[in-house]
């Protein structure tokens, strides 16, 4: 579940509280460095009451600001607590960057299995790049009993995903795929395919389910 599509550009724009678009165009001179920062200062804290007030959109992009260091500061602790906020809320975009957060002990001690956890939540929901990790995860067998049928199956889930992903991550995902296939029998590879036929996002209903 999640709340609106995220932009960017939209949101440090909004975080700078700039007016005049002429920074788009490389005309930096039209404002001073300093006044660019305490713009983006009394943006941030306009941001962070909406989230502090529950706001799920503002929680995940004040989050994704401070954890890729765009138009806030690059605080892996404060980022991981506005993903947290949000995931509680069952978005899968924060859920999947917890995970991520987790896997490489970013902002919070390293703990994969937690990493695994917060991927499950997020590929249930159909986030096709927590599928893609949660099938590597059963390809390696670690953390999860190795299951080639269930690598498959989410592979193929990331490999199909009907949108919202760069052509060039669904290759991969198709690539990684074909990889496990060749380590499967013919009968594994039927069984992957109908329980990949036969998902469903959680909380998906037939008459929504695609």
């Amino acid at each position: 579940m999640r709340a609106g599509k995220f932009n960017i550009r939209g949101f440090v724009l909004l975080v700078l509280g700039m007016s005049d678009i002429s920074l788009l165009c490389g005309q930096e001179s039209r404002i001073t460095a300093q006044k660019m920062w305490e713009h983006r200062d009394q943006g941030i804290r306009v941001f962070r009451d909406r989230a502090e007030k529950g706001s799920l959109l503002e929680q995940f992009n004040l989050g994704w600001a401070y954890y890729n260091g765009a138009g806030a500061p690059q605080v892996f602790a404060e980022a991981l607590r506005l993903f947290r906020k949000a995931a509680d809320q069952g978005d899968e975009r924060a859920q999947y960057y917890l995970g991520i957060m987790y896997e490489r002990g970013q902002g919070v001690q390293k703990d994969v299995a937690e990493a695994v956890r917060w991927f499950r939540r997020a590929a249930d929901q159909a986030d096709a790049k927590a599928q893609f990790q949660l099938g590597l995860y059963y390809e390696s067998g670690s953390i999860v009993t190795q299951d080639f049928v269930q690598a498959h199956m989410w592979l193929n889930l990331a490999a199909s995903s009907p949108g919202g992903v760069e052509v060039e991550n669904l290759k991969n995902y198709a690539q990684r795929r074909e990889e496990v296939a060749k380590r499967m029998t013919a009968q594994q590879i039927a069984e992957a395919q109908r329980l990949a036929m036969e998902w469903r996002p959680e909380g998906a209903t037939d008459s929504t389910a695609k």
